[in-house]
């Protein structure tokens, strides 16, 4: 979620990952969601609202995404927010699994499908990353400080002679 608040001269990133929300905030947001809209809302309403535009449901996964940071921040303490100052979008990994999703689908039509493909590819390169980002793959030519040398080896900076 990029968040932009009031006098704030940059956005600041938030995460909002339902699945591995500790179930005592899940049911605190759960709750204090199904209180702002009048009716009960199951968290799996709540994820849904949340993605579809529900912007009471953006105010929860807001509080969420703040939490992992500010463990101690109320619910009455979430900042009053315009709604365009609340933008949820989804991280490159979050991107590349729905593309990958989508290329063995059979359930669009072929022109359909390279279209949407190549949007989310598009998606993809301006996307933020993500926790859930896979670790960058080291470059086997780099040698890395402090590591053994080819032959196995430490390697060392000055020869000891015996005598």
């Amino acid at each position: 979620m990029r968040f932009t608040p009031d006098g704030a001269s940059e956005e600041t990133l938030y995460e909002f990952r339902p699945d591995r929300t500790p179930w005592p905030r899940a049911a605190a947001a759960e709750r204090f969601y199904s209180k702002a809209v009048g009716e009960r809302r199951t968290w799996e309403q709540l994820k849904s609202d949340a993605l579809q535009g529900g912007i009471a449901a953006r105010r929860a996964a807001l509080w969420i995404a703040m939490t992992d940071t500010h463990p101690l921040l109320r619910w009455d303490d979430v900042p009053v927010f315009e709604a365009g100052q609340l933008v949820m979008e989804y991280s490159k990994e979050e991107l590349r699994r729905m593309r990958d999703g989508l290329a063995k689908s059979d359930s669009l039509l072929e022109g359909d499908k390279a279209a949407v493909l190549e949007q989310l590819e598009r998606d993809i390169e301006s996307a933020p990353a993500g926790s859930d980002e896979p670790e960058p793959v080291p470059d086997p030519e780099v040698e890395e400080p402090g590591k053994a040398e080819p032959t196995g080896e430490p390697s060392t900076s000055s020869e000891t002679s015996t005598g």
